[in-house]
């Protein structure tokens, strides 16, 4: 299965699919590195494991003797659910095992337990420097959680001896828990009956007698009862001033309204306070009678006239009349309102009187409950430590019943399995530190050495795989000239790149005139010009006329290998004075041309970049069937990556062994920036599986290339190359080293 990148993969038009990331998904990234370092991981394994095989081996067998005890928490006899000091005691428990466990491998416990056993058992730990650490040591004490088991072990040489040593150290540990909980309850019991009891019993006598003191202080009474009826004393009084403020503001709007009244307007003559008084009606009656009277006599006689003027004098007698009794209805109105203001202020004496007994009657009521509580709480805590001495001394006698042994330690059939354990951790650990030593191994060694490996890791595909090619030593040949494979049908070698033209153009041929191919490497001596050249001659070999363009514009080599040193070349034309049939030379092979220059060119980092390049490969397209850019480093020079960009698609060169996965992905990188399609990878280098020979005996080169080759002219090295001929130096391809 190919792994390739999106931006990689082409599309059914040619087009390159948007870019993601660089380097393809990690799990499948992760199996490769831990299939090629399968060896590496297998060989830390192992020696993890024979170093715990023999660290096991070297060691006396151990047996295994334990006992199992039952340790709970002491707990009075008559214990009573509800009683704070038995909860909080359950949240104790767990300090208490642990408290337990430690008294297990107390020093003081085991050097008892070293001189109670007979000196055959304990000799082996009284050759020790520290008897006692030698024995705790090999002592085991484990707590199993939510229960009060508790297990004593102790790894021994001896079968028989361990199980020894095991009980007597039970044995001691509950003599030693009994004398202390005797000691402990007899001594409570002591101190129960000579200090605590008669404190307690004083402070309830106190507490008696200051209940009783403050009953004949307040006369025996009833603080809830006192209350409850001052109360509703105040209750009433609340009602009686609310009514006495509602008659005083009557009085005093009615009071406001007669003061209102005037001789010549009969406004608040019908006000309530004017309503039951007896002379108010005859005296408006004859108001009434004089004013109608009036007004008859006007339209006989005139105004100052005897009778109008009699008639007037008796209206104003009248009008008189009628202020009187207003003025003594406001008096009356006077006199009720001070009535009323004196009883609002008895009221309220009487209110902040029945306040301050209420006050006190609630400070009464407190006090008497705060000392009946404090009564209440010296009998509880009297009855508390009396029932605590009764039982200490119920107990005081006896042994500790918490601490019961269900199983005493006996002789193992078998040693412990505690090898067993160790070599499980050797396995665990030892695969851990080998799949360790596998990335670490695969992050440091990163050389690219399958093809498999550029598919993982660089998601490019491997469209062929070229094999290490070696030179044949025959005089004249340059040991750094590229090497064309000879034509020969009984050989298998030109074969791969036959292979490789047929994925080369069937990818070209999903880019619309897709006709030039940019060979490139991440740095020099990778192969790339005899990839190069052996591609250029294969695809000339269908009849086909190719151009080969020597893109390395800082040492170019192709022009003086393949044609005329002094003829027409790339300076030519970049200056103009040339087209490119006219720079463009017939090379050795046959129907390529080839375009170089004849020396380096002045700044040749712009001049891929400049119109007149791209001028050329327009014109190559339109006069060649295919074109192919011999380029350089695309990791050292910068003008590669241009080059490819132009180019229809870029062949990337590697070399098995030699090339290294963070190189590739940089240029991998650097030629997707800039927009490059890459249309695969070629391995160069690789040793072959098979035999490439199908003939028995090699034939003799053509006269002709033999006198090339003694000519010691700068030509192409024509060879038949042997892939298993022996050590030789390997193909450079006509690059440079860096």
């Amino acid at each position: 299965m190919h792994v390739r990148e999106v931006a990689e993969s082409w599309s059914d038009d040619g087009a390159a699919a948007p870019a993601r990331s660089d380097d393809a998904p990690f799990l499948p990234r992760i199996l490769f590195s831990l299939r090629r370092r399968a060896f590496l991981i297998v060989l830390v394994w192992a020696v993890t494991m024979a170093a715990a095989a023999l660290a096991v081996s070297l060691q006396p067998p151990q047996y295994r003797a334990e006992a199992t005890l039952e340790v709970r928490p002491e707990q009075p006899l008559l214990a009573d659910p509800s009683d704070p000091a038995v909860a909080g005691s359950l949240t104790l428990w767990d300090s208490y095992f642990r408290t337990q466990s430690s008294l297990l491998q107390s020093r003081k416990l085991l050097d008892r337990v070293l001189r109670t056993v007979p000196p055959p058992v304990s000799k082996d730990y009284r050759a020790a420097d520290d008897p006692v650490q030698a024995l705790a040591s090999q002592l085991e004490v484990e707590s199993i959680p939510s229960t009060f088991i508790v297990r004593v072990a102790l790894l021994h040489p001896s079968p028989e001896r361990g199980p020894e040593i095991v009980n007597a150290l039970v044995s001691a540990y509950q003599e030693e828990a009994t004398g202390r909980w005797r000691e402990i309850k007899s001594g409570a019991a002591d101190l129960l009956d000579r200090e605590t009891l008669p404190a307690l019993q004083r402070k309830v006598a106190e507490a008696d007698g200051n209940l009783q003191d403050f009953q004949e202080e307040t006369g025996f009474a009833d603080f809830e009862e006192q209350y409850a009826s001052l109360l509703e004393g105040r209750r009433k009084l609340t009602g009686q001033l609310s009514e006495i403020r509602l008659k005083k503001v009557r009085f005093e709007s009615e009071r406001e309204a007669l003061n209102q009244i005037n001789s010549e307007s009969l406004v608040g003559l019908f006000d309530p306070a004017l309503a039951g008084t007896r002379a108010l009606e005859p005296l408006l009656a004859q108001r009434s009678t004089l004013e109608a009277s009036i007004a008859a006599e006007s339209l006989v006689y005139k105004e100052k006239h005897p009778r109008m003027m009699a008639l007037r004098r008796q209206l104003q007698e009248n009008k008189n009349q009628l202020q009187g009794v207003v003025q003594a209805a406001t008096k009356s109105l006077d006199r009720e309102i001070l009535a009323a203001v004196f009883e609002e202020q008895t009221l309220l004496r009487d209110q902040a009187a029945l306040e301050k007994q209420m006050s006190d009657s609630r400070v009464g009521v407190s006090r008497y409950k705060k000392l009946e509580a404090e009564l209440a709480s010296a009998r509880d805590v009297l009855n508390a430590a009396i029932k605590r001495a009764d039982d200490a001394k119920a107990t005081s006698k006896g042994g500790l019943a918490s601490v019961r042994v269900i199983d005493t330690a006996k002789s193992p059939a078998s040693p412990s399995g505690k090898g067993r354990i160790l070599l499980t951790v050797a396995a665990v650990i030892g695969l851990l530190f080998g799949l360790t030593s596998a990335l670490l191994a695969e992050e440091l060694d990163d050389r690219i050495t399958t093809s498999r490996a550029v598919e993982v890791f660089l998601g490019v595909d491997v469209l062929a795989l070229i094999p290490r090619l070696t030179r044949s030593g025959r005089k004249g040949v340059r040991p750094d000239a590229p090497l064309v494979l000879a034509d020969d049908p009984m050989s298998l070698n030109l074969e791969v790149f036959r292979m490789l033209r047929d994925e080369v153009t069937s990818r070209l041929e999903r880019v619309s005139g897709g006709r030039v191919i940019a060979v490139v490497g991440p740095r020099y001596g990778e192969g790339k010009t005899t990839v190069a050249l052996n591609l250029t001659r294969v695809l000339a070999m269908e009849s086909r006329r190719v151009l080969l363009i020597d893109g390395d514009l800082r040492r170019p080599q192709l022009k003086k290998l393949l044609a005329r040193r002094n003829g027409m070349g790339l300076e030519e034309y970049l200056r103009e004075e040339q087209d490119l049939r006219g720079a463009a030379q017939p090379s050795r092979l046959p129907n390529v041309d080839v375009l170089g220059a004849q020396q380096e060119l002045y700044r040749p980092g712009e001049v891929a970049g400049s119109d007149r390049f791209r001028a050329l490969i327009r014109e190559a397209r339109e006069q060649y069937d295919y074109v192919v850019i011999d380029a350089g480093a695309v990791n050292l020079i910068s003008e590669v990556a241009t080059m490819a960009r132009q180019a229809d698609g870029a062949l990337l060169v590697l070399q098995q062994g030699e090339s290294r996965r963070r190189e590739v992905r940089a240029a991998k990188r650097r030629l997707a920036v800039l927009g490059s399609r890459i249309v695969g990878a070629v391995l160069n280098g690789v040793p072959a599986e098979r035999p490439t020979d199908v003939r028995r005996e090699e034939p003799e080169l053509p006269r002709e290339i033999q006198r090339e080759l003694e000519s010691n002219d700068e030509l192409v090295a024509i060879v038949e190359q042997e892939l298993f001929s022996g050590p030789g130096s390997h193909d450079d391809a006509g690059d440079r080293k860096a």
